[in-house]
């Protein structure tokens, strides 16, 4: 008999498909694995990002400031805030949340998603500011101090600045006060091909202290004369000021106390319009990224804790958007149907007084959530940031 000396056709065939059943199985596993792994450095990406903003955030807010009469620091928490000592002398806080509300047809930029399996509300939110003033603690640390370009060589302000420590003429210019901006501005890209994407940028303005604003704007020894308009390109965007005739005239925390003088307001208290419109309150990128803080941002929502208000569509959250709070006073339109918190102005002219003041309430507390958008996963991420406005 004679023996066999290798394998039937049926044999290798049978071998070689279960060879191919066992590679296809494999080749789906390292596929699973590997879109885990990508999904994971996408979170993990996307944490990193959020987490920048957050630490931001809390440190701009752990800074904002407020005077009143007497050089007296004041506190939106405070429930006298409104009826003591206000309107405030110095400074400024201030939320935007846009039209009426969220998913009414007059904001489109305002979105209510609904609501999740635990009830939780979901908006999107395009149109929603965040503008306050800051305060460095007094000390002689670089953390005592915000920065900021100046490249005008000749610039009198560091001359007139009573503390130069931190400061290079022609270069780095420091000061205890700022005002600082959160909002988005579009980047041309959408999401999944039709949520539109935006930058979400954070504008940071060195603000002049009285003494020093002062000396910038009139005739002294220091200065024989303000600086002239022609150098607006030196001062715009770094610095907190205003084209004056022939001169600039640099803001101090007195002078931002009143609406016109600030970021975006150009003198006027503009409508509301669209993110991205020529009249979108004027904040605009500055153009070089130096003011870009996240890429790809789906929403931006500012919601604040007010004692005994309530959200219908998220009964669950003590955080309710501005329309729901009710209360707006804005007579005279101005604000084209936007929901505004401002702490406001002793400035009498227009319609820049006490009583037109938008939202009188106490504010204990403010949660802000982002949501921003991977390409290559084609997944968001959300981050959701409660800081608490308190005296410290």
């Amino acid at each position: 008999m004679r023996r066999r000396q290798g394998f039937t056709l049926v044999e290798l065939l049978v071998a070689t498909a279960l060879i191919m059943f066992i590679m296809v199985i494999l080749t789906q596993a390292y596929t699973a694995s590997m879109k885990a792994f990508q999904d994971l450095k996408a979170y993990g990406d996307m944490d990193k990002r959020l987490r920048t903003v957050s630490r931001t955030l809390r440190d701009d807010l752990s800074n904002y400031a407020l005077y009143g009469q007497g050089n007296t620091r004041k506190y939106i928490s405070d429930p006298t805030f409104f009826s003591a000592n206000w309107p405030p002398t110095q400074g400024f806080f201030r939320i935007y949340n846009g039209g009426n509300s969220a998913g009414s047809p007059s904001d489109p930029y305002y979105t209510f998603e609904g609501s999740d399996g635990d009830g939780i509300a979901g908006r999107r939110a395009q149109d929603h500011i965040l503008h306050f003033t800051m305060q460095k603690p007094q000390g002689n640390d670089r953390s005592n101090y915000f920065f900021g370009a100046l490249t005008d060589p000749n610039s009198p302000l560091f001359a007139t600045y009573p503390d130069t420590l931190y400061q290079v003429p022609g270069s780095i210019f420091s000061t205890t006060w700022a005002e600082v901006a959160y909002f988005l501005y579009p980047n041309g890209a959408t999401a999944a091909g039709s949520t539109p994407l935006y930058g979400l940028y954070r504008r940071q303005l060195l603000v002049l202290d009285s003494s020093t604003a002062q000396a910038a704007n009139t005739s002294n020894a220091a200065n024989t004369t303000p600086i002239p308009n022609a150098k607006a390109s030196f001062y715009s965007g770094k610095i907190s000021m205003k084209v004056q005739g022939p001169s600039l005239y640099f803001n101090s925390p007195a002078d931002l106390a009143s609406p016109p003088n600030r970021l975006g307001m150009n003198g006027v208290m503009p409508a509301y319009s669209p993110p991205g419109s020529p009249n979108y309150l004027t904040y605009q990128p500055i153009g070089d990224g130096s003011d870009l803080l996240l890429t790809d941002v789906i929403s931006f929502e500012v919601k604040p804790l007010v004692p005994s208000a309530t959200d219908p569509s998220d009964p669950s959250s003590p955080y309710v958007p501005l329309y729901q709070i009710g209360g707006f006073n804005d007579p005279n339109n101005s604000f084209g149907n936007a929901r505004v918190f401002d702490t406001w102005t002793q400035d009498p002219t227009n319609t820049y007084n006490a009583n037109n003041v938008p939202l009188q309430v106490q504010i204990q507390a403010l949660e802000i959530t982002v949501r921003v958008w991977d390409f290559k996963s084609q997944m968001t991420r959300q981050m959701t940031i409660v800081k608490e406005l308190t005296p410290p």
